[in-house]
């Protein structure tokens, strides 16, 4: 299994602090406590990394701020997605109320200009135009679209498990 901590090490993308990391490996597959990726969902998170289109990284960004799986992005999944982007691990936590003040102005702003059918929540398409405006969303596609060398990550994943 591959664990958090190795992954930290192989790209930018490990940046955007611990509750990003938490979630992208939730939306990858990871699905016990101590956050661990089986075979398949490490081959297909490797993939994703290195190998996958514009439109597939902007799905899993789309499934990482989706938090229910609903299909659609509603106003408090955005705010909490947002906060935690912004946030990452290096703020001091008596920012807390500035951090929750600006991802309500960002998710109200967001939401106005792009739920064009008015529903309260981001379809993917929607979700697509509102991406290519914002430069939180484009910090996580531009950290996905690096790729990072897994080579090592891999050839200690296989040691691991012999």
């Amino acid at each position: 299994a591959a664990f958090k901590e190795k992954f930290q090490f192989a790209g930018p993308f490990f940046d955007l602090g611990d509750k990003v990391v938490e979630r992208l490996f939730k939306v990858l597959g990871a699905d016990d406590a101590e956050g661990t990726l089986d075979y398949e969902s490490f081959v297909c998170s490797v993939y994703m990394f290195t190998k996958s289109t514009e439109l597939e990284k902007q799905r899993l960004i789309f499934n990482m701020f989706d938090f229910n799986g609903s299909g659609f992005i509603k106003k408090k999944e955005f705010r909490d997605m947002t906060i935690a982007i912004i946030r990452g691990d290096n703020t001091p936590p008596e920012f807390e109320l500035e951090f929750k003040t600006l991802s309500k102005l960002m998710t109200d702003s967001a939401m106005a200009l792009y739920d064009t059918n008015r529903d309260g929540k981001l379809s993917f398409e929607e979700w697509l135009k509102y991406s290519e405006s914002d430069k939180n969303v484009q910090r996580c596609f531009s950290a996905l679209s690096r790729g990072c060398d897994l080579s090592t990550l891999i050839q200690e994943s296989l040691e691991n498990d012999q």
